[in-house]
C-alpha cells in the first residue's frame, strides 16, 4: 500500500475517520480497519492503472512522494463519497479533490509532471529513462555552433 493509517490522520481526525468507515453504524467506536483497506487499495488500483503504461507498478518502497500524495488524496475521497447517492449530490470540495488527482495522475502519465526520488529528490531513473526514450530529455545548451571556437 502507498499510504498508511497515519497519513490518512493527518488529513482527517480519528473522529471522521470512525465515521467514515462506519458505513452507517452510529455505535462504531473504532476506525474499521478493513473498510480503511479497501479504500486504500481501490486508491492504489487507480493510481497503477494510470501509471503502469509508464512504470513497472506497483511501487517499491520507498514510494515517490507524489505517489504516496495521490494515494492519501483518492483515498480520502473514496472514504468520504460511500455517503452520497450520485455523482450530482457530490460536495463541490470532493469532486475537484478528486478531478485534480486525476489531472496529476494524467500528468505523470504523459510525462509533463516528474516523479522525484524520495532519498535524493532527483528525478526518478525510470523517469529520465523514460524521457530519453521518448526524446523528452532536454537537450544540451552547449551545441559546437554555440561554442564556436572555445
Amino acid at each position: 500500500m502507498y499510504c498508511a493509517k497515519q497519513d490518512i490522520l493527518k488529513r482527517m481526525t480519528e473522529a471522521e475517520l470512525i465515521r467514515a468507515t462506519a458505513n452507517g453504524n452510529s455505535n462504531q467506536t473504532a476506525v474499521d480497519d478493513d473498510v480503511l483497506g479497501e479504500a486504500i487499495q481501490r486508491a492504489d488500483d487507480d493510481i497503477n492503472t494510470a501509471l503502469g503504461g509508464r512504470y513497472t507498478v506497483p511501487f517499491a518502497a520507498p514510494v515517490p512522494v507524489a505517489v504516496k500524495n495521490l494515494s492519501v488524496t483518492l483515498t480520502v475521497f473514496y472514504l468520504k463519497v460511500y455517503r452520497y447517492e450520485n455523482d450530482e449530490t457530490l460536495p463541490e470540495g470532493l469532486k475537484l479533490m478528486k478531478q485534480s488527482a486525476d489531472k496529476k495522475l494524467a500528468d505523470i502519465a504523459k510525462g509533463t509532471s516528474v516523479l522525484i526520488d524520495i532519498a535524493d529528490g532527483t528525478p526518478d531513473a525510470m523517469e529520465q529513462t523514460a524521457a530519453i526514450r521518448t526524446g523528452a530529455m532536454t537537450r544540451s545548451a552547449f551545441t559546437d555552433k554555440r561554442l564556436g571556437t572555445y
